[in-house]
C-alpha cells in the first residue's frame, strides 16, 4: 500500500462533554481525544458510549451504542437530554433552605422512569440543619431512600459519600444533579481534585445559589475507573414528559395502600373512598409529599390534554 494512505483505526470510547460539533471523548485507553460529530447522529449526550475513527491526527464519531437510559427535564412540551447510561443519580441538597423536597421528588420520578438507581445526598453538615429539614430528611429515609450525609470542610467529610458509591458493583456512570448552590462542584473537587470545577456561593439576599457549571462534563475517578458527571445547577425541573402512571410508581410509598382505592384507575385527587388521602388523613403518608404529588399530576394533565 501507498504510504500516501493515511492511517485509519477504530476505537470505542464514552462521550465525556459535548457542543454543537464536537466531543470530547475518553476512548479505551483512557486517553481524551477531540471527536467531529457526524450529520447522521441527531443528538449527542455526555454518557453516550460511541465508536470512534482516527484517519491521520484527526477523529471522528462513526456511531452511537443504544442507551440504557436517559436523564431529562421538560420545557413545557419540549424535553431537553441531559445525561444517559447512568447507574447512580446522586440528589443533592444542603441542610439549609436549598433541602427542597419538590425538586427532590421530580427528579426521583424522572429517575424511576428510567429506571435508574438515586440516592439523596445532603451537603454542607458542618452547617446547623434546621428542625424542618431534620423532619424532611427523616420522612425520606422513611420512604426507603439511601440518605449520605457530606461536608467539604474536612477530609473525612467525604469519606461516606466515597464508601456509598464504591460499594456499586459494575459501576461506571454517576451524576450529580441539584439546585444552584448545593454544593455539587466541592463535593465533585473533594472526590475528583483533578477536576477543579469553578465554586460558586449562595445569596445571602435570595437564598439561592449561582450556577458555576453551564455544561454537562463527566470526570474520571482513576482509581476506581467510573465516571462522575457534574450536571448544571437549576432552579426549575419539569416533569411534563412523564405519564400519569410514571408519577404514581414514583410515589413508593403509595404502593402499600394504593389497593385501598375504590377505584382500580385511582388518582388520588377527588375520587371518594380514595387509600392514599385516607393514608394522608392518618399521617401514614406524608402531606408534604402528596402535595407535590398532586402538583406534578396537574403539570403532567395540563400537557397531555393538548397531545
Amino acid at each position: 500500500m501507498s504510504d500516501t494512505i493515511a492511517w485509519l483505526s477504530k476505537s470505542e470510547g464514552s462521550v465525556v462533554s459535548t457542543s454543537r460539533r464536537w466531543a470530547d471523548v475518553i476512548d479505551c485507553s483512557k486517553e481524551t481525544v477531540l471527536c467531529q460529530l457526524p450529520q447522521n447522529i441527531s443528538e449527542l449526550i455526555v454518557g453516550d458510549r460511541v465508536s470512534i475513527e482516527r484517519e491521520g491526527s484527526k477523529y471522528k464519531i462513526i456511531d452511537r451504542f443504544e442507551r440504557r437510559n436517559i436523564f431529562s427535564r421538560s420545557y413545557g412540551r419540549k424535553s431537553k437530554f441531559l445525561a444517559c447510561n447512568l447507574d447512580l443519580l446522586c440528589i443533592v441538597n444542603d441542610t439549609q433552605r436549598l433541602f427542597v423536597p419538590q425538586f427532590i421528588d421530580r427528579i426521583s420520578a424522572v429517575a424511576n422512569q428510567q429506571r435508574i438507581p438515586c440516592c439523596l445526598i445532603v451537603n454542607k453538615i458542618d452547617l446547623e440543619p434546621s428542625s424542618k429539614t431534620d423532619q424532611l430528611i427523616e420522612i425520606y429515609r422513611q420512604c426507603g431512600f439511601q440518605i449520605v450525609c457530606t461536608q467539604t470542610k474536612t477530609p473525612d467529610g467525604i469519606d461516606e459519600l466515597k464508601d456509598y458509591i464504591q460499594t456499586k458493583k459494575d459501576l461506571r456512570f454517576v451524576a450529580f444533579t441539584g439546585l444552584s448552590g448545593v454544593g455539587k462542584s466541592s463535593l465533585l473537587n473533594s472526590l475528583i481534585p483533578e477536576a477543579a470545577r469553578k465554586v460558586g456561593h449562595v445569596s445571602q439576599r435570595t437564598q439561592q445559589g449561582r450556577q458555576t457549571t453551564s455544561q454537562a462534563r463527566a470526570f474520571l475517578e482513576q482509581s476506581a475507573q467510573y465516571f462522575i458527571i457534574d450536571l448544571p445547577g437549576v432552579q426549575n425541573f419539569g416533569i411534563s414528559h412523564l405519564s400519569i402512571g410514571d408519577l404514581k410508581n414514583s410515589m413508593i410509598e403509595f404502593q402499600e395502600h394504593v389497593e385501598l382505592c375504590e377505584y382500580l384507575d385511582c388518582n388520588h385527587l377527588l375520587e371518594p373512598n380514595c387509600g392514599i388521602r385516607k393514608a394522608v388523613e392518618q399521617q401514614h403518608i406524608s402531606q408534604q409529599r402528596y402535595d407535590s404529588y398532586s402538583l406534578m399530576f396537574k403539570e403532567i394533565e395540563k400537557f397531555s390534554r393538548h397531545d
